[in-house]
């Protein structure tokens, strides 16, 4: 049995000292009644800016001030994204929160690349549901495969997102695996 792929928070891992300052304290405030905080971290610089209407955005440069994390996060809606050494976007995150601020559906995408830039695999993870999506491209960017996991249920699709194969795990009663096309 295929052992199931760990998806990974790459803004786990930004876990805060205790900062010079006080968070509550802005570097300065713009025109507009943004406050800027400004904090050198491990990686480089965190700069966080909060908006009037209460949306907070942060971004994260690394020693070279190229951008590797960014976030937004305002009353239910929350985004995040990580950036590899050349710019590319590895990881991205949204997050939809109700009016008491339960977590009601994340979606978190990986990206992978081929050495020539371009994309070779996008993975999507849909909660609550759990449901899988791995989609394969070829170097020229067309997709060749995308499979669709939920549970013990596996679907195949094509090029235009029809169904074409089902595999349903049944555990000790084995697998069942229907052709859709």
């Amino acid at each position: 049995m295929e052992e199931e792929k760990k998806h990974f928070n790459p803004f786990n891992f930004l876990k805060k000292e205790a900062p010079k300052q006080s968070a509550v304290v802005p570097t300065r405030i713009k025109p507009d009644g943004t406050k800027v905080i400004e904090e050198e971290t491990p990686f480089g610089k965190t700069i966080y800016e909060i908006k009037p209407n209460g949306l907070l955005i942060s971004m994260t440069y690394d020693k070279n001030d190229k951008l590797i994390i960014d976030y937004a996060r305002r009353t239910n809606l929350e985004i995040g994204h990580t950036y590899d050494e050349f710019g590319k976007m590895i990881y991205e995150f949204n997050s939809y929160y109700d009016e008491n601020n339960v977590l009601k559906r994340k979606t978190e995408m990986e990206y992978e690349y081929y050495d020539e830039g371009q994309k070779s695999k996008e993975t999507i993870l849909v909660t609550p549901g759990d449901r899988i999506t791995e989609i394969s491209f070829d170097k020229d960017g067309k997709q060749i495969e995308k499979v669709e996991t939920r549970g013990s249920v596996k679907t195949w699709f094509d090029e235009n997102d029809k169904p074409i194969k089902r595999q349903i795990d049944r555990g000790t009663g084995g697998i069942i695996e229907e052709d859709l096309s």
